[in-house]
């Protein structure tokens, strides 16, 4: 009783969705968390896409970083919610 649904599932709608996009908003982020980063690469085979019937996509994936050359190479986890309709990156959530 007075749960909201999850919404429901559309397939993508890949005309103005680049991955690219959020990769590129990823990449600020973490050189915003880590300004000495040395290395820093993103997955492509690890990318998945869903699209909500409200127009909202969601494109998560994994990537490796090395914050600085003293430190080891870290893997993250990316998630970003894109407007289906033009392709702007409305938020981004990064996950160690």
């Amino acid at each position: 009783p007075g749960r909201t649904p999850p919404p429901s599932s559309v397939e993508p709608d890949l005309s103005h969705l680049s991955p690219v996009a959020c990769e590129s908003a990823a990449a600020s982020a973490l050189k915003q968390r880590w300004p000495n980063v040395t290395e820093l690469s993103f997955t492509a085979d690890t990318r998945q896409l869903s699209q909500d019937s409200g127009g909202i996509a969601h494109l998560r994936g994994q990537g490796r970083a090395r914050p600085s050359m003293r430190d080891p190479a870290t893997y993250f986890n990316y998630e970003c919610q894109i407007d289906a309709r033009n392709g702007r990156v409305l938020g981004l959530r990064l996950a160690d």
